[in-house]
């Protein structure tokens, strides 16, 4: 017995080790994208600033809705550490974290032998790496939905109020944390249904520890409705589970992508994923056959189809795969059980090494293969800072700043005030506003170019963007080059390149610089 519990601990230490590193190292080599800068807004002088700001962002804009809580978070959070690697420490940490409680949860369901496997194939997942790797709420929800799980699990088999306690808790703060993991609760409800008779001497405290979580949510529930009035249900998916629609429509194969993608990543070659996802999915068909307890084995597969069943069916034009990383730890569950049912310890090691080279190969590359439908939301890295450390490095008083796409400009923004905090004295007051590039509408003789959105960062209430500065008449006008994809922004035909041609056509370029993924044109009248 105290040979098992030694050879245990070794093991789980050993994963731990290794999910850690993996976590940490280049934790803080590329910029901050656009999500993540999004949240370095409410970094606004302090702590009490910085929640006052999500405060009115989320009651007076009806904004961040979806994510409250880590509004709060991020302000606090931000205030505290400085640059992108003590930004993203707290995901890499939640990360961890994870390891051991799927470990914790797979030994409560099918042995501690599952608990094992299925903490180490977690520990290696590229897709829990990446977003362990980004200053968002992804580790937290992830962390939380395996702890409500245990928690529900706990107090099913002890009665004990403690669990139903943990259970309440981490489900209010996971919901508030980002709306989209009520599906967890939702699958959880489902399975108390299924078998409500065998648990029927617990309906009562259920049914109290539901009406906490009804009750805790309900300020939340309050703003949703406001906003869907005030606004469109499709303004509160489009701003809250939909953050772009890229695709224009669904494809019955993209959950097939999102299969792939929680197997072995975004930065996979199909000679990877291809049999990386074979693989995954014998062995799920196989652990569904071989599981004697199938009671088990549903609240697994319940978590793991539901969320991602409502998901493809609410979604008309978009279906993005990490606002269900909460449900792919339950694959790695079930896929880590259909390794111990192989029983053969060659198998079994056998098994455990082809995971280990699908997971590492080709995943620190810096390029994401595939269609678009592969990765919906996901894009390349760019190299933001280094841009913004440049364009300050050149910037004189009275340029402006313009930009193809948004998907530039709060990186840019974050890296102008933090370099400027940086004992530098720059003069960016003039235009405390996000620029972005917008042709008119309408027929016209000649195109005309107008910034139609402007982010007002000091004011997260004001709903009025009348106030446009004019392209024409600045002696030096910046453009900051990009797309969402950008080889794409290269094409000839592509709206960057009208762009370009219009400035070309009333200015002179001066000066160009190439950034991963961002040209920096000067023009000068």
């Amino acid at each position: 017995m105290m040979n098992k519990i030694f050879t245990e601990k070794i093991y789980l230490r050993l994963i731990l080790l290794l999910g850690t590193t993996l976590r940490i190292f280049n934790l803080g080599k590329n910029s901050l994208w656009s999500d993540e800068a999004g949240f370095m807004q409410f970094r606004m002088g302090g702590i009490l600033d910085s929640l006052k700001y999500s405060w009115s962002r989320i009651i007076l804009a009806k904004a961040d809705m979806g994510t409250p809580a880590f509004s709060f978070f991020a302000a606090f959070w931000s205030n505290l550490v400085q640059g992108e690697f003590m930004l993203r420490l707290s995901s890499a940490i939640v990360g961890i974290v994870c390891i051991l409680l799927i470990y914790q949860l797979g030994k409560i369901l099918f042995g501690y032998k599952v608990g094992i496997i299925s903490a180490f194939l977690l520990a290696l997942s590229p897709f829990h790496i990446y977003y362990s790797q980004e200053f968002r709420m992804y580790s937290l929800i992830t962390l939380l939905s395996i702890a409500s799980t245990i928690f529900l699990v706990k107090f099913l088999e002890t009665e004990k109020k403690r669990f139903l306690f943990g259970y309440v808790i981490s489900h209010i703060w996971n919901i508030y944390f980002h709306i989209t993991t009520s599906l967890i609760l939702f699958a959880h409800v489902i399975y108390f249904i299924i078998y409500k008779k065998k648990y029927r001497y617990l309906l009562k405290k259920w049914l109290i520890g539901h009406l906490i979580i009804i009750v805790s949510l309900l300020p939340e529930i309050v703003l949703i409705i406001s906003s869907v009035k005030q606004n469109s249900w499709n303004y509160f998916t489009s701003t809250t589970i939909s953050t772009v629609s890229e695709l224009g429509s669904t494809s019955a194969i993209i959950p097939f992508y999102t299969f792939k993608n929680f197997c072995v990543g975004y930065n996979a070659t199909a000679s990877i994923w291809l049999p990386a996802s074979l693989l995954f999915f014998m062995l799920v068909i196989f652990a569904v056959i071989k599981t004697n307890n199938k009671r088990i084995l549903h609240i697994c597969l319940l978590c793991f189809l539901i969320p991602i069943s409502v998901m493809y069916a609410a979604q008309k034009f978009i279906y993005a795969d990490r606002f269900l990383i909460s449900s792919s730890v339950f694959l790695y569950l079930i896929a880590g059980n259909g390794i111990y049912l192989l029983k053969r310890p060659f198998l079994v090691f056998a098994m455990i090494s082809i995971f280990c080279f699908f997971s590492l190969v080709n995943y620190y590359k810096d390029y994401l293969p595939g269609a678009l439908e592969q990765r919906i939301a996901v894009h390349s890295k760019k190299s933001h800072r280094e841009a913004a450390i440049y364009l300050l490095n050149n910037f004189q008083e009275d340029d402006i700043i313009f930009h193809t796409q948004p998907n530039t400009s709060l990186p840019l923004q974050y890296y102008f005030n933090y370099f400027r905090e940086d004992k530098r004295n720059y003069s960016l007051d003039k235009y405390p506003y996000t620029l972005i590039l917008r042709f008119s509408e309408g027929d016209r003789e000649e195109e005309e170019l107008l910034p139609t959105e402007i982010w007002a960062k000091d004011m997260p209430y004001r709903v009025d963007r009348s106030d446009v500065v004019s392209v024409k008449g600045h002696k030096r006008v910046w453009l900051v080059f990009s797309a969402r994809e950008f080889n794409q922004a290269l094409y000839p035909n592509s709206y960057e390149q009208r762009i370009l041609r219009w400035l070309d056509k009333h200015y002179r370029k001066k000066d160009i610089k190439y950034f991963r993924g961002i040209y920096l044109y000067l023009y000068v009248l």
